[in-house]
């Protein structure tokens, strides 16, 4: 039997996206790059936020340098810390998995054939600058080339057997909520694969170690690389002897493993933390390792043994390290390196005796800056520790590529450089979306790229590309709404690609960047709302054709910086009143046309807000784990909230009662989870027997209808029958994944969860929420 069988609470904990270690501030830290310890869990998550706050002071202010990226971490990371800034420890971790995994069993105990399941809504296909959701690599089959297998972050394995026109997620549910960051093929078993699991560029999910299939990619399990999510460990590469297909290797966080029985058993004969790993296409007793830092490493008995190698004999002051053999003429190989200052170019190295020794052929100054967001590369800084990628043409040892934020051509074995594509198609060139994770030359000279819009092809003779995400159910969504006037339409803000609108029957991509809450005017189905990190708010008149800014986040009051994800919401007592709550709650009373400031809140960024659908001079908001209310629509006090500290992380107000809130929090406590009041706030009941010690991110009332409650967690979606005293599980169907947002939907009786890694699920209920319960849900 294998693993998931065995503990499938395992497969569910690869989708938390951190893991956490608690301890001490270390000494000397203030001299560690952000990038170093936000990878690494013995920093508390405020010291951490500190390094990053004095670097991007430093001058770090441009797109492309890692702000983004550290701020979905943050995102993420700090509602599920102490209140000491420390990481969860394993054993917290580890008991919110089992006791899911209890749930679960109990759960399908007491289903019965008739229960219904979570089905997938979407989003289902890009258009115009968007994408489905990122991709550590994208890979062909060897010898199949029109057979390529995308490896998700956060979503397993897929593959296409048409050249993207079609994917089919593979595993039959078992990765589901597992990241994979690479793939490799037996040499002569086209049914046996293996899998390095977790996201080795970003962390996402943590590796639980080296999985293979013996059916085509149908059903996996375990190999001896056995870990458990909670280890905190990554991979980044997993290769196979192509004479001795018993030999495989993999790159890791704690160095390269080895194993020559076909993976039952591994040895580590190198250790550090290692970024890539590359085999001679000549000599497969030859190999080459770069580092999360300065160091090369090659071995010349099949990994048995390995010598530490320097770039240029001294290199210091690199990230990572990423490499590459030419095919034709495997004594070619070139090195890539970031620097660790500002995660810039750093270099491009050349060696012409298989990686015994360097030259450089490009560095810092001598060119454009490779991992820059311009055209040109005029800027400095980049993203090495997020997108580092490297590939040379099958027949030409002089023509590389380079993956960063753009891809980058050189035609001259490295030493001059032009954009190849762009990440909008600035200077007309063709468009590639954001932050190259993996790039692959087909046979014929065409790429594959792996980015964080999905799986793309592209051309470099014919300057096209092509993207062929449509089908790849990856999307890392953060909040989702459907319109109270459709059975079928929805809105889903999504992790760096955008906001998605379903509309008669078909998803349209109709904003860019980061996608945040988004709403539908409750009577009025041409208007329709979207946003941006930090609070950035448009408006549509014409059904989501196109979009108008109505607040922004570089400016002061209504328009100044809030939260990465600013909450704000639509009153449900008149749907034009539009309320964003950012140091303190701003209202407009016209769609966003004016705004009026609401009275000074204590502390910094509000991050949750709930509006009451019968009064809206009644309003409650939250400032992490503070909580406070105004009953005048203009001054705000503050609550004493019994929540320990924790993070508040949604707000719901009875539509019927301003008086009657729900707040959910997150934390790693068997106690208090959920917090119910029935007197403003004042008094506080804990609503939180039967549920997980896992974070809570949002909740779902229907007090108009049937009274239930709904909950979205970190493993799972939970349900409190009215007057009932215990929630139960209510999962069936829904991918194992992080849930951030529910709403329930009246006209068609649903309730719509949106996860992390996998879209948008939909449950018919048995019970289906009245029309009202569908109104005023904010956040």
């Amino acid at each position: 039997m294998h693993r998931c069988a065995q503990r499938p609470w395992l497969c569910a904990a690869a989708m938390i996206a951190v893991t956490w270690l608690s301890c001490t501030v270390l000494k000397g830290q203030a001299e560690v790059h952000w990038t170093e310890a936000m990878r690494n869990p013995a920093f508390p998550v405020d010291s951490v936020e500190a390094l990053f706050d004095a670097a991007w002071t430093e001058g770090e202010t441009e797109r492309g340098k890692g702000l983004k990226p550290f701020q979905r971490w943050l995102a993420f990371a700090k509602p599920r810390c102490a209140p000491d800034g420390s990481r969860p420890s394993n054993g917290l971790v580890i008991r919110a998995l089992e006791a899911a995994n209890e749930d679960r069993t109990e759960e399908l105990a007491q289903r019965s054939l008739t229960d219904p399941n979570w089905t997938y809504v979407g989003p289902t296909g890009p258009t115009g600058l968007g994408g489905s959701g990122r991709l550590n690599r994208l890979v062909d089959r060897p010898e199949v080339p029109t057979e390529w297998w995308a490896c998700a972050p956060a979503g397993g394995v897929w593959r296409t057997q048409d050249e993207g026109l079609t994917w089919t997620a593979m595993g039959n549910g078992q990765l589901e909520s597992i990241g994979v960051t690479d793939i490799a093929f037996h040499p002569t078993d086209p049914d046996r694969l293996w899998i390095a699991t977790g996201d080795g560029d970003f962390g996402d999910t943590r590796s639980i170690g080296i999985w293979t299939s013996a059916d085509g990619g149908n059903n996996w399990e375990a190999t001896g690389l056995d870990w458990a999510p909670f280890m905190g460990r990554t991979l980044s590469r997993i290769l196979v002897h192509p004479d001795h297909p018993d030999t495989l290797w993999a790159a890791s966080s704690l160095g390269i493993y080895r194993s020559v029985d076909g993976g039952d058993q591994w040895s580590r004969p190198l250790t550090g933390n290692m970024a890539s790993l590359e085999l001679d296409p000549n000599d497969p007793s030859h190999l080459l390792a770069g580092a999360f830092g300065n160091t090369i490493a090659e071995s010349h008995d099949a990994g048995a043994t390995w010598e530490t190698l320097f770039v240029d004999g001294q290199s210091f002051g690199l990230s990572r390290i990423a490499l590459a053999f030419s095919p034709s003429q495997p004594n070619i190989v070139y090195a890539l390196g970031g620097k660790i200052s500002d995660q810039g170019f750093a270099g491009i190295w050349r060696s012409e005796n298989g990686g015994s020794s360097w030259s450089p052929r490009m560095t810092e100054g001598e060119g454009p800056n490779l991992l820059g967001w311009t055209v040109q590369g005029s800027d400095a800084g980049g993203q090495a520790w997020y997108d580092l990628t490297l590939a040379v043409h099958p027949d030409n040892p002089d023509r590389l590529f380079v993956g960063g934020i753009n891809l980058w051509e050189s035609e001259d074995g490295g030493q001059s450089w032009g954009c190849a594509a762009h990440w909008y198609s600035g200077g007309d060139l063709p468009y590639l979306h954001a932050d190259q994770h993996g790039i692959r030359f087909l046979p014929d000279g065409t790429l594959l790229v792996g980015n964080d819009g999905g799986a793309f092809h592209f051309d470099p003779d014919a300057d096209m590309s092509q993207d062929c995400s449509a089908g790849l159910a990856i999307a890392q969504t953060y909040r989702v709404d459907a319109d109270p006037l459709a059975m079928d339409r929805f809105i889903a803000g999504t992790q760096d690609n955008g906001t998605f609108l379903k509309h008669d029957g078909q998803w349209e991509h109709v904003l860019g960047g980061d996608g945040f809450d988004c709403a539908f005017h409750s009577e009025l189905p041409d208007v329709v709302y979207a946003s941006l990190y930090y609070g950035q708010l448009f408006r549509s008149d014409d059904g989501g054709n196109a979009f108008q800014q109505i607040a922004g986040n570089t400016g002061t009051d209504q328009n100044a910086a809030g939260a990465w994800l600013t909450p704000w919401g639509i009153s449900a007592f008149n749907p034009d009143w539009v309320f964003v709550a950012k140091d303190r709650v701003y209202r407009s009373p016209d769609r966003g046309n004016t705004w009026t400031a609401l009275g000074a809140i204590p502390g910094g960024e509000c991050t949750a807000l709930g509006l009451a659908a019968n009064d809206i001079s009644r309003m409650y908001v939250a400032k992490e784990f503070n909580l406070y209310r105004t009953t005048n629509g203009q001054d705000f006090s503050a609550l004493d909230v019994p929540n320990g500290l924790s993070h508040i992380t949604d707000i719901e107000v009875s539509p019927v009662n301003a008086d009657e809130v729900w707040i959910s929090l997150s934390n790693y406590n068997s106690g208090t989870k959920v917090l119910h009041s029935t007197d403003g706030g004042i008094h506080w009941t804990s609503l939180s027997n039967g549920l997980p010690p896992a974070p809570v991110n949002t909740l779902a009332v229907d007090v108009a209808g049937s009274g239930d409650v709904y909950v979205g967690t970190d493993v799972g979606i939970y349900h409190l029958h009215s007057g009932g005293s215990a929630w139960s599980r209510m999962s069936e169907g829904l991918p194992n994944v992080v849930v951030t947002d529910l709403v329930l939907h009246a006209p068609s009786g649903r309730l719509v969860a949106a996860t992390y890694g996998r879209g948008l699920y939909s449950l018919d209920l048995p019970d289906p929420p009245s029309l009202d319960a569908a109104l005023g849900r904010l956040r």
